[in-house]
């Protein structure tokens, strides 16, 4: 009998009335086909029941539906039948696919369906029995779907059974790995990309361990040789279901024999597991010891080890970090991976702790310090240095952690920086940082430089004087350190360091290595950013300060002073003076210099300070010998420069090896010595009296030269470039040898002799020169006409009109309390008038002439106050045969109100006495109508003879 008639019986005799095309449903379970044939005869029989249903009621629908249910069910459990399951799965998914869809209906039309409910339940619990069993019988080879239609497979829908298993545990397991393999199968027949992540991250139970997981998947690997667990897949297994906490094993190493396992690599592993492992620190899932030897584990790949020591870093609290750094340096190996990372996580993690967390983690390292192994001690200390380093180099130069340092802290933190360094070096960048806020940065209100000075030579003085002895400044102090100490040269010197306050800084510095080194660079660099527009002035005002803080006499224990002297004299002396002879009168300077020579206790440029000297020597013996510059021997008669070199020059052999014919002055014809009255004497050379006694008559003798020099040239130059118009025989020549003396400021005194003399002879010939000077107006320098009055009958406001129309340039502003100089250029042999007024208020006026050709010949022509110039005019003249300046000064310091003066200045040339060159071109045409060349003086002389008697 047939399956259909069999179970047909049974159930009709129920009293249950079926449908025609539900019995032939039945028919299908007589059939013998397996695989599509089975299921195309199913799904025909299934298409033709909904058809019916669809065209006429269907009366008998909930009969028709347990039916279906039952047949089903009972072709389960008939042992013939039931063999032919795993040839049939993809035909019974369908059916059980199409009675879910026709239990939805009944729910519809019907009110009790428990009992529906319970047998479709009981049906599907059957087909997962079954599938189970087919799958571990055959160890995964079945079940398999036949079917490749896209259609039947959407209708099957094998993925919805899987997703369905939320729940996994030893029973349900080869069921699930039985719906992966057909869910897989599914979906490459529908080309669809289903992910094993995607499975495993669906299930939200697993009710067995890891590796047992693991176990029964590779038992059944042949099932799913087409599509093997993948690594995300096996990620994704181990964030559902990791290694409990207590494991004697470290879950790191389960997973890695796990992957091998898997044939997967490690390396990808590594790659993926990284947010696995955050997650499990997060939820504190790992020990230290199985993290720590997971991490030296990962030492020999920087990029893993770099990672995942990141990701510790950033999900555990710094404590805990410490701890693994701690643990990782006493227990483990440590290479150049782990500790460049180790240093690297720490420091960025530690930089921002506080100053006590910072203490007990140095406590920790100092108490680990024994247990670290000889072999990687060096670079146990090298981690924490980087770590010290960072965290000194971010609190010391951020605001918001750096004013929390007290001495005390930066002490014990310098100690801690040497102790636990591998160098034990100040040197160290951390140790610096330390020094530079410990020594030299001042918090305080410290606002005078030399306030702070004092305040730092405290500071060195209390300071670690083993370390100052041990340790070079040179390789640990830094000029930049020193800014806000450096002194405004000379001023800070001259205003801010009386003597009480120098005494106490000489007296501060103990021989403190240190502390001299910091005063030595303080003034080299002081000097170096001082603007060194008049070197002189500086040497001079500190020459003068030096007597003032009693410091003027050498004393080889006088450091400061010492110091201070060698920077003056290398760094101004040596590189910013012309001439060793125009140094001002800085006695006390120059004899430090000398004394620091000969003691030899202090480091100096000897080779520049020999020369130095052998350069002011070699001066002096020019002076001797007359081969100085004529401003020269001016300069010094207010200089005391050259008496300094005086005791090592022997000025009697000097003067005896030298020619003395050159110290006699020229010889003068009588006709000379009438218009030029003060003849000087020739030079004395012999030496009766001292050294700087003779020096002094040397040098006042020899000015005294260059004054009738001077007036000499001054009356013979306009003579002479008359007798050059004439083309006398060498007035040209000698006209220009003149002008290049009085242009040239390196002229000697004895070039100047041979000029004069020179002079003498071209007016040798002369009878009366004295009445040729007077012609030619030539015999007075500078002939003050009006020393300058206020011309009542001259209103300045007008005067100031006229000015602003034809000479609008023509003034000058006075600012409130202050003084203020107008200079104008005058040429030589002028006759000259000025004139000023003020737009608004009287003024304190001073007018000078200065000559150019000679520093310090001023003439002062008029000097007063509150001269009342915004009422009248202010007018003066005078004549000079020489170049200069003319000079206006309105001092406005003590006055409030800023005030405008207007000036003119009308310069014209001295006049000469025409009636005598009319004559004498008469006199010349008639003796010498054409003259084919030069003319000798002899016969101008002659001619002026001629000339001077008619």
């Amino acid at each position: 009998m047939s399956f259909f008639r069999k179970f047909y019986d049974t159930f009709n005799g129920k009293d249950n009335k079926l449908s025609e095309p539900v019995k032939l449903i039945g028919h299908i379970f007589d059939e013998h086909s397996e695989g599509i044939l089975f299921y195309d005869f199913v799904l025909t029989r299934f298409e033709n029941f909904d058809q019916i249903n669809q065209d006429q009621e269907n009366k008998t629908f909930s009969n028709d539906f347990d039916f279906i249910v039952q047949c089903v069910m009972t072709s389960l459990t008939t042992a013939e039948l039931s063999k032919k399951f795993s040839a049939r799965i993809d035909a019974y998914l369908y059916m059980f696919r199409r009675i879910v869809e026709y239990l939805v209906i009944i729910k519809r039309v019907t009110t009790w369906t428990r009992s529906y409910e319970a047998n479709v339940k009981a049906l599907k619990e059957k087909i997962y029995e079954l599938l189970s069993k087919v799958f571990i019988d055959n160890k995964g080879l079945q079940p398999n779907l036949s079917m490749t239609d896209k259609d039947q497979l959407r209708k099957m829908d094998v993925l919805q059974h899987l997703e369905a298993i939320t729940k996994i545990d030893a029973q349900t397991l080869p069921l699930f790995f039985a719906f992966i393999k057909l869910s897989f199968q599914a979906s490459l027949a529908l080309g669809e990309n289903l992910q094993w992540k995607r499975i495993i991250s669906n299930v939200q139970d697993y009710g067995i361990p890891l590796q047992e997981f693991v176990s029964k998947y590779i038992d059944s690997e042949l099932a799913f040789r087409q599509f093997p667990l993948d690594l995300p897949g096996f990620i994704e297994l181990i964030n559902k279901k990791s290694i409990p906490k207590n494991s004697s094993d470290s879950p790191f190493n389960i997973f890695i024999r796990l992957c091998r396992s898997l044939n997967l690599k490690a390396d990808e592993f590594f790659g993926q597991f990284r947010p696995v492992f955050e997650n499990g620190l997060r939820q504190k899932s790992f020990t230290f010891p199985h993290i720590s030897s997971f991490l030296c584990m990962l030492g020999g790949q920087e990029i893993f080890f770099d990672q995942y020591l990141s990701s510790y870093a950033a999900n555990v609290d710094l404590d805990d970090l410490w701890t693994m750094f701690l643990r990782i340096v006493t227990e483990r190996e440590i290479n150049d991976i782990i500790q460049k990372h180790l240093a690297s996580k720490l420091m960025n993690r530690t930089m921002n702790t506080s100053i006590s967390n910072f203490k007990r983690y140095t406590k920790l390292v100092i108490e680990c310090k024994s247990k670290v192994k000889e072999e990687y001690r060096s670079r146990f200390l090298d981690i924490y240095g980087k770590v010290f380093h960072g965290f000194i180099n971010k609190q010391l130069t951020d605001e918001q952690y750096s004013y929390k340092y007290s001495n005390q802290d930066l002490v014990h933190f310098l100690s801690v920086g040497l102790e636990l360094s591998t160098t034990h070096d100040l040197q160290q960048p951390s140790c610096l940082l330390i020094l530079h806020r410990l020594l030299f940065q001042m918090y305080t209100q410290v606002s005078s430089r030399v306030d702070k000075i004092q305040r730092l030579f405290q500071n060195l003085s209390d300071f670690d004087q083993d370390l100052c002895e041990k340790n070079d400044p040179i390789s640990i102090i830094k000029d930049e350190w020193l800014e806000e100490f450096l002194l405004r040269i000379p001023d800070d010197l001259l205003l801010n360091i009386k003597s009480y306050t120098y005494t106490s800084l000489c007296d501060s510095h103990h021989n403190n290595r240190w502390t001299i080194y910091v005063w030595k660079r303080i003034i080299h660099l002081s000097i170096l950013r001082s603007k060194q527009d008049n070197a002189n002035d500086v040497l001079y005002k500190l020459n003068e300060w030096l007597k003032v803080v009693q410091h003027n006499v050498y004393n080889k224990s006088d450091t400061l002073t010492i110091l201070l002297v060698i920077n003056l004299f290398e760094m101004l002396i040596v590189k910013y003076t012309k001439s060793v002879l125009s140094l001002p009168n800085i006695e006390v300077i120059l004899s430090f210099v000398e004394n620091i020579r000969q003691e030899e206790m202090y480091e100096i440029d000897t080779k520049q300070l020999d020369e130095f000297m052998t350069s002011g020597q070699k001066s002096i013996e020019n002076l001797l010998l007359l081969k100085g510059s004529c401003s020269t021997y001016r300069d010094l008669n207010n200089s005391t420069i050259a008496y300094f070199f005086l005791p090592k020059i022997d000025i009697q052999q000097i003067l005896t090896d030298f020619n003395p014919q050159q110290y006699k002055f020229p010889s003068l014809p009588r006709k000379t010595e009438l218009f030029i009255s003060f003849i000087p004497k020739d030079i004395i050379i012999t030496l009766t009296e001292s050294k700087e006694e003779y020096f002094k008559r040397f040098l006042e003798q020899v000015n005294e030269w260059l004054q009738w020099f001077d007036r000499f040239l001054t009356i013979s130059l306009y003579i002479i470039e008359w007798l050059k118009n004439l083309n006398v025989d060498g007035a040209a020549q000698l006209l220009r040898d003149i002008h290049n003396s009085k242009d040239n400021t390196l002229t000697t005194v004895i070039q100047m002799k041979t000029i004069v003399e020179r002079i003498l002879k071209l007016f040798q010939p002369f009878n009366d020169l004295q009445r040729l000077c007077h012609l030619f107006n030539c015999l007075t320098s500078f002939q003050m006409i009006d020393a300058g009055e206020l011309n009542t009958r001259m209103n300045s406001a007008n005067y100031i009109r006229d000015l602003k129309r034809l000479q609008p340039n023509n003034s000058f502003h006075i600012p409130a309390k202050a003084t203020m100089s107008k200079s104008f250029p005058i040429q030589d042999r002028q006759h000259v008038q000025w004139s000023i007024a003020s737009d608004k208020f009287p003024c304190d006026i001073e007018i000078q002439y200065s000559l150019a050709e000679v520093q310090g010949d001023i003439k002062s022509l008029y000097t007063k106050k509150n001269v009342a110039v915004e009422k009248h005019v202010l007018q003066g003249e005078f004549e000079t045969q020489r170049a200069g300046q003319l000079v206006i000064t309105i001092d406005n310091e003590k006055l409030h109100n800023p005030r405008t003066v207007w000036y003119r200045i009308i310069q014209t040339q001295l006049s000469t006495c025409h009636l005598f060159h009319g004559i004498f071109n008469m006199f010349s045409q008639k003796y010498h109508k054409r003259f084919a060349g030069p003319i000798k003086e002899k016969e101008i002389a002659e001619l002026l003879d001629k000339v001077f008697q008619f």
